[in-house]
């Protein structure tokens, strides 16, 4: 309903906004000026979510943002926090441990758009089979897996498809991702969600997101690239996304889609490790809220190619 979008009071909540990748897109969100778009942080803790708005505010020498409370397994609370925005994005992971689907529910129920950073497969795949017909149904997104995986490879592969289907010779037949550097280091969030995933469900495999997809071997991608080649850290959560986005823009083909690690990734990973702040200022062990330090935030990078093919015709 546009009308009912139109008239919510805020572009954006940010929930779990005290956890640290919640904590850096409010940053991020304050520095943007003129064009940050009118937001609030939630959480479960007001007095948490009260004390990071004063820092937020004191650090950007502007008024503190607006707090919302509401714990994911109130119901209401969520209803009454997401029915003032027109989109919720959401970091308070592991997603279905802490009861996302709460979030879920409470968002397709207020109009308002729904956004995560969750690397859980099984439980996107549970939430796509229960919420898709009523998200389409409504007008709205629900947008999953929105963080290092798998916006770099979901979104190249789907720019290279894209732009070689446009030239005539059909969809393409296979799209390769190859990481050329991945410099970083994990949170805390990462890890706790990944363990829950693995201990709660066996993988659902590459189409696990796409039912009705055409299968295709991987091997037709992977020969886009001729370097040597290792299994991406990314690639079990990022696969069944890609697979996904080429079902939806190619429904009727079978599309080859890989994701590997070419060898510069060791060779710019070794050098970024062999930073003398490694020893001086070393990202801390995974835990809640944890995270890399803020040197590593700064000068931490990653770079990708994308490679896509039709049947017949140029390489893109």
């Amino acid at each position: 309903d546009p009308a009912a979008m139109a008239d919510k009071e805020l572009d954006l909540v940010l929930y779990g906004a005290t956890g640290f990748t919640g904590r850096l897109s409010a940053e991020y969100l304050m520095a943007r000026t003129p064009d940050a778009p009118k937001f609030a942080i939630g959480g479960r803790t007001e007095a948490s979510i009260a004390a990071l708005s004063q820092e937020l505010g004191a650090a950007a020498g502007k008024s503190a943002p607006r707090t919302i409370v509401a714990d994911l397994k109130d119901e209401e609370a969520l209803r009454a926090m997401v029915q003032k925005a027109r989109v919720v994005l959401t970091f308070a992971g592991p997603y279905e441990k802490y009861g996302g689907e709460n979030l879920i529910k409470a968002a397709l129920d207020s109009c308002t758009h729904y956004i995560d950073i969750t690397g859980e497969t099984p439980w996107k795949r549970e939430m796509l089979l229960k919420y898709e017909a009523e998200a389409k149904a409504r007008g709205l997104v629900v947008v999953q897996s929105a963080g290092l995986d798998s916006l770099p490879a979901d979104l190249t592969a789907a720019l290279a498809a894209k732009e070689i289907s446009a030239d005539g010779h059909g969809p393409p037949s296979a799209v390769a991702v190859l990481w050329k550097k991945q410099n970083g280091w994990v949170s805390g969030g990462t890890v706790a969600s990944g363990m829950y995933s693995a201990l709660h469900h066996w993988p659902v495999g590459p189409y696990g997101l796409s039912p009705g997809a055409k299968n295709a071997p991987a091997r037709a991608a992977q020969a886009l690239f001729a370097e040597q080649k290792s299994k991406s850290m990314t690639a079990e959560v990022d696969i069944p996304v890609m697979h996904r986005t080429m079902h939806l823009l190619f429904p009727e083909s079978a599309v080859s889609v890989s994701e590997d690690s070419g060898p510069t990734v060791a060779k710019h990973a070794a050098v970024f490790m062999a930073d003398p702040r490694m020893i001086t200022d070393p990202p801390p062990a995974p835990s809640s809220g944890s995270g890399p330090p803020r040197w590593m935030l700064k000068d931490g990078s990653f770079a990708l190619e994308a490679r896509a093919r039709p049947a017949a015709g140029r390489r893109l």
